[in-house]
C-alpha cells in the first residue's frame, strides 16, 4: 500500500480575483486574490457588497435586479451626505450688480479692466454702464431680454455686459470670428432684436439680419449724455445673467441659461483660490468661452485688476511674456493644451505668476511636474466642470507629489455636490467607475428653447429633494477615490475636448451629410504622436466630390476649431457584424494620405530647415514645399511653437499673424528669406557706419 501524508497544494491565477462557489451540504463561497494587485480592504469591501447583495436576494428572489443595492447605508451616507458637505453662507440673495456696485464702493479708484493704453477705474467702468443701461432701457431692453454681444476684446466688453446686467437683461456672448451661419442661428434662437457691437465688429454680422444695431463707441456720444448714477435695483438674483452656447449633437449649437446666482456661487464664499484685491488677472479666452465668468466675475467682484489683451498677443509667446511682466500678473486660466505648449516653448512665460488654473481636457502630468520642477512656488489647481454647471464644479490643488501618476479633477466646490451613479441612477461604490452627475448652487436653468433635451440631461434628484431638486447628467466617467476625491475616465457619449472647447462629433458628421459632397462620414479625436488630441475627419465622397468645396462648405457653418485639420478618404467605411460603423477599425491617418498636393521636396536651406521643424512639430516623415500646415494638423497653439523654433533655427522672429497668412512652406520661405535679407543689409551697414566713424 502507498500512503501519502503531508500534502501541500499551491494555486495560481492569473486573475486580480476569483470567486470559488462550492457546495455539500451548504453553500461555501471563497475569495482569491493576487495581493500585488489587491489589498485586504478592497477584497473586503467586495466581500461585504457581494454578502448584502446575496440577503437581498435571499429575502426577496422575485426582486428586479435594478432594485438591488450594493450599497450599505454607511456606505450610502458617505457618498451622499460627508462627499458632498460643501454647503456654506455666500451672498446668495445679492445680483451680480449689488455685488459690483458694493466693490466700487470700496475700492473706486483701483483700476479695474486694462487693454492695451485703455484703463478704467472701477468708479469709471460703473459709471460708463450706467449710462449704457439707461441707454439700452430706452430701447426697449427690460428684465431677462437677451442682448447679443459681438463685441471684439476690449474695455468696452466690460462696459456691455455690466449695462446688459444693469438695465436688467442677459448677455448673449457671440465670438465675431464665427461662421456667419452659426453666427444667423444664435441670433435667431435667441430672438434678437437687437445687437450690441463696435465699428470693427459691426462689419461681420450675416447679411440681412434685421437687427437694430447698437454701436457702442460710435454711439457714445449719445449714451454719454445719459446720467451716471446707479439705477435702482430691477435684477433679482435668480434672473439670467447669460447664455452661452456650446456644440449640439443634433447639428445645432444649444444655448446654455446661466443666473446670476449660480454666477454668485462660482466666485464668493469659495475656498478653491484665493481672490483679492491685489490680484491682477490676465483673461486668456474670449467672451464666448465660460471660463471667463470665472475670469471677470471672480475679479470685479473681489476688487481685482482684470487684464485684456488681443489674441495675438497670446498666441505669440514673446507679447505674452511681456504682458504678464509689464501687468504684473498674478493668476491665469489655461486650456491644458496651451499650458503644455507654454511649458515646452518657455516655461519662463509662468515665472511672476502667484495661482496657474488648468484643465478643458486631461492634463499632462508630465507638462504639470515640469513646471512644479521648475517654479514650486506657483500654486497649480486642476479645474472641471461643464457649462451647464456654471464653469468650475470640482478643483483639485495639485502637490508635487502627485504630479507623476493620473491627477483627479478633485472634490465639489462649496455650494456644488457632485454623484457618480451607475446606468440605473444608482450610487456606485468607491472606487467603481460610473457617470459624473452634478448639483448644487452652480446648476444652470438648462437650454435656451430646448424643454425635452432639458428635462433629459437635467433630471430630478434621484435620492430626494434635501440633495437638492435637479442633478446634472454630465456624459464624463469618473470614480471616487478613498481620498474622496473624483478621478476622469472619459466620456460615456461622442464628444470631446479639444484646446477646451467641448466638440460633439455628431454635429460636425451632420454639417458634413448637408454638403452633399459626401455619401458616408464619421470623425473621430485621435491622439498623434506628440499625445495632442486633434480631429480626423473619415470619409466616403461622392463622385463630384471637391474637398475646397467641402472646407468652404465646413468653414461656413463650423468655428475653426470644430473643422478637422486630417482627412481620410474611404472607398467605405468599415462595419462591425451588426452593421454598425466599425470606429476601432479605421486607419491611423497616414501623412502619405493627408496631403492634398503633389510632394515636391525643399530647394533651399530656408525650405529645408522649415521642413524639418514642421516634421518635428507635426510628427510627420515627410513635408513638400506646398503642404498646408494647418491641413497637416497644425494649428493655433502649434503656431507659437513654430514661430520659437523658427527663431533658433534661423535666427529671425516672425508674428504669429504671419504664419496664418502664409501657410505653406513655399510662400513662408519667400517672406522669411525677405526678412533674413533685410537683416543683413541692416548688418551691413551698421558695420558701414562703424567703419566711418
Amino acid at each position: 500500500s502507498l500512503d501519502i501524508t503531508n500534502v501541500q497544494m499551491h494555486e495560481q491565477t492569473n486573475y486580480p480575483l476569483t470567486i470559488i462557489v462550492s457546495s455539500n451540504d451548504e453553500i461555501n463561497i471563497s475569495f482569491s486574490y493576487n495581493s500585488s494587485l489587491m489589498d485586504d480592504k478592497h477584497v473586503k469591501a467586495i466581500r461585504e457588497h457581494f454578502q448584502y447583495v446575496l440577503m437581498q436576494v435571499i429575502a426577496n428572489e422575485n426582486t428586479q435586479l435594478k432594485y438591488i443595492e450594493i450599497l450599505s447605508v454607511d456606505e450610502k451616507q458617505q457618498l451622499l451626505v460627508q462627499l458632498n458637505n460643501t454647503d456654506v453662507d455666500y451672498p446668495k440673495d445679492k445680483s451680480l450688480v449689488d455685488l459690483f456696485e458694493e466693490q466700487v464702493l470700496k475700492t473706486p479708484n483701483n483700476e479695474a479692466v486694462v487693454f492695451e493704453n485703455n484703463i478704467l477705474s472701477y468708479h469709471q467702468l460703473n459709471e460708463q454702464s450706467n449710462q449704457l443701461a439707461r441707454y439700452l432701457i430706452s430701447k426697449g431692453v427690460k428684465e431677462e431680454t437677451l442682448v447679443p454681444v459681438f463685441i471684439e476684446r476690449g474695455v468696452e466688453v466690460l462696459v456691455a455686459i455690466l449695462g446688459i446686467l444693469k438695465a436688467g437683461g442677459a448677455y448673449v456672448p457671440i465670438d465675431p470670428t464665427y461662421p456667419a451661419d452659426r453666427i444667423a442661428f444664435m441670433l435667431k434662437d435667441i430672438s434678437a432684436t437687437a445687437v450690441l457691437s463696435t465699428k470693427e465688429s459691426e462689419q461681420k454680422l450675416p447679411e440681412g439680419h434685421h437687427l437694430a444695431v447698437l454701436v457702442i463707441d460710435e454711439d457714445w456720444p449719445a449714451i454719454s449724455q445719459q446720467p451716471t448714477e446707479n439705477i435702482i435695483s430691477i435684477v433679482d438674483p435668480h434672473s439670467l445673467a447669460y447664455v452661452i452656447y456650446t456644440s449640439g449633437s443634433t447639428g445645432r449649437p444649444k444655448g446654455v441659461m446661466v443666473t446670476q446666482q449660480n454666477v454668485v456661487s462660482l466666485v464668493k464664499g469659495i475656498d478653491y483660490v484665493a481672490l483679492k484685491s491685489d490680484d491682477v488677472l490676465l483673461s486668456t479666452g474670449s467672451l464666448s468661452f465660460d471660463a471667463t465668468t470665472f475670469e471677470y466675475w471672480g475679479t470685479l467682484l473681489n476688487g481685482g485688476q482684470l487684464v485684456l489683451c488681443p489674441e495675438k498677443t497670446l498666441l505669440d509667446i514673446h507679447l505674452l511674456k511681456e504682458e504678464i511682466l509689464k501687468r504684473k500678473v498674478s493668476k491665469m486660466w489655461f486650456t491644458s493644451s496651451w499650458f503644455n505648449q507654454l511649458v515646452e516653448t518657455d516655461i519662463t512665460v509662468f515665472e511672476i505668476l502667484e495661482t496657474v488654473l488648468v484643465g478643458g481636457e486631461k492634463l499632462s502630468a508630465y507638462h504639470i511636474g515640469k513646471l512644479r520642477q521648475t517654479y514650486p512656488g506657483i500654486g497649480i489647481i486642476n479645474g472641471y466642470g461643464p457649462t451647464e454647471n456654471t464653469t468650475f464644479s470640482l478643483t483639485y490643488p495639485i502637490e508635487a507629489k502627485e504630479v507623476d501618476s493620473s491627477i483627479p479633477i478633485g472634490k465639489p466646490l462649496k455650494n456644488r455636490t457632485a454623484f457618480i451613479l451607475d446606468q440605473n441612477e444608482q450610487l456606485v461604490p468607491i472606487g467603481v467607475s460610473g457617470e459624473i452627475y452634478l448639483g448644487g448652487a452652480g446648476l444652470s436653468k438648462g437650454y435656451l428653447n430646448q424643454p425635452e433635451l432639458t428635462k433629459e440631461k437635467f433630471i430630478l434628484h434621484p435620492f430626494g429633494k434635501q440633495f437638492g431638486e435637479r442633478i446634472y447628467k454630465t456624459g464624463d466617467i469618473g470614480r471616487w477615490l478613498p481620498e474622496g476625491n473624483i478621478e476622469y475616465l472619459g466620456r460615456i457619449d461622442e464628444q470631446v475636448k479639444i484646446r477646451g472647447y467641448r466638440i460633439e462629433l455628431g454635429e460636425i458628421e451632420n454639417v458634413l451629410q448637408e454638403t452633399g459632397l459626401v455619401k458616408q462620414s464619421v470623425v473621430l479625436a485621435r491622439e498623434d504622436k506628440r499625445k495632442e488630441k486633434g480631429l480626423v475627419g473619415y470619409i466616403v465622397p461622392e463622385s463630384n466630390f471637391d474637398k475646397q468645396v467641402m472646407l468652404a462648405q465646413l468653414n461656413k457653418k463650423l468655428p475653426s476649431y470644430m473643422v478637422p485639420g486630417l482627412w481620410m478618404q474611404l472607398e467605405s467605411l468599415p462595419l462591425t457584424p451588426n452593421g454598425k460603423i466599425d470606429k476601432k477599425a479605421l486607419p491611423d491617418p497616414d501623412a502619405s494620405e493627408l496631403t492634398r498636393h503633389e510632394y515636391l521636396a525643399p530647394r533651399n536651406d530656408v525650405e529645408t530647415k522649415l521642413a524639418l521643424i514642421w516634421q518635428e512639430l507635426l510628427q510627420v516623415d515627410r513635408v513638400g514645399v506646398h503642404d498646408n500646415f494647418f491641413e497637416l494638423g497644425g494649428h493655433s497653439l502649434l503656431t507659437m511653437r513654430m514661430a520659437s523654433a523658427i527663431e533658433k533655427k534661423l535666427l529671425v522672429s516672425i508674428p504669429i499673424n504671419i504664419l496664418f497668412q502664409f501657410t505653406s512652406i513655399n510662400e513662408l520661405s519667400k517672406y522669411l528669406e525677405i526678412e533674413l535679407n533685410e537683416e543683413m543689409e541692416e548688418d551691413d551697414n551698421a558695420v558701414l557706419e562703424q567703419i566711418i566713424i
